[in-house]
This record gives C-alpha cells, structure tokens and sequence, in this order.
C-alpha cells in the first residue's frame, strides 16, 4: 500500500470530478460498489477517493498487503506514516461476512496531522483478487449510515 498523507487525501478530495458517483469498479481488486449519486470522486492508480457534498466526510478506497490481524489499527496506523496519531479505538475490529466476501471494520477517533481530532472508520475488505482497505475520515456521525451503505454495497465484480 502506498503510504499517504491525511492531509493530501483532503485537499484531492476537494478536486475529485463528480462523474465517478454512482457505482464504481475498482479494476485492482476486482471490486464493485456504490457511492451515493451526489458524492464526487476521483482516483489515481489503485486509490479512490470519494468526498460527501459538503466536503466534511472522505472516503479513501485502497489496494493493501494488510492481512485481518488482531492489530489490524495498528498496522493501518503504521502504514499511515503517523499521519493518524493518538489513535482511540471506540470498536474492536469485527469480521462479518457480506455479499460472500469478509469485511473486518473498526472505528476511532484520533489526531489528524494538522493537529485537530477526527473521526475515522476502517473496513478491510479481503476475498476478491487483493484486499481492498476503505479509510474513512470525517464527520461521521451524521453520516454513519451513508457509509454503511457503502460498505453492503462492496461486491465481486459482476
């Protein structure tokens, strides 16, 4: 997985082109999901970010060699490069299984690297052709459903 920068992820969301909205394939994992119509997103390679309207929620869909471990946060902290810090778990990492794939998801809040606390999300979603982990950062609590459409929505390609 490609290292990446809180930061970075934010200021791409702001310019990512609304055509991608709807459903998306993501060619690398073999992937297809749906983000809702009045998103954007844009992606480069093997990464695709998806922002809410009001650009207060980011979704980063990633291609991973992170495997469902019992330190899964911290492997996806240290992959981060620290850009996440100070990392509060508010859910341990649950494996469920949807549309015939597993989904390990946490949730927490931490420190952005701009210093301010934020919430994020995680759901690793391993089966298909190579994992694919989903980093959601953001206000959150309004949009807990929204997200959680997102992730019933991850299926093999069809």
């Amino acid at each position: 997985m490609r290292r990446f920068f809180v930061p970075m992820l934010l200021m791409l969301s702001l310019l990512a082109a609304p055509e991608l909205a709807g459903d998306v394939v993501h060619q690398e994992t073999g992937l297809t999901f749906s983000l809702p119509e009045s998103w954007s997103a844009g992606q480069d390679g093997d990464v695709l970010i998806a922002t809410s309207p009001d650009q207060k929620l980011s979704m980063v869909f990633m291609v991973t060699d992170i495997r469902a471990t019992e330190d899964l946060v911290a492997d996806v902290t240290r992959e981060m490069g620290g850009k996440l810090r100070d990392v509060v778990l508010l859910s341990e990492p649950e494996a469920r299984r949807v549309n015939n794939l597993i989904q390990t998801h946490a949730e927490g809040t931490g420190t952005c690297s701009n210093g301010t606390t934020c919430d994020w999300d995680l759901t690793l979603v391993s089966g298909a052709r190579r994992n694919l982990l989903v980093m959601t950062l953001g206000d959150l609590t309004s949009r807990e459903a929204t997200v959680h459409e997102v992730y019933e929505s991850i299926r093999t390609e069809m």
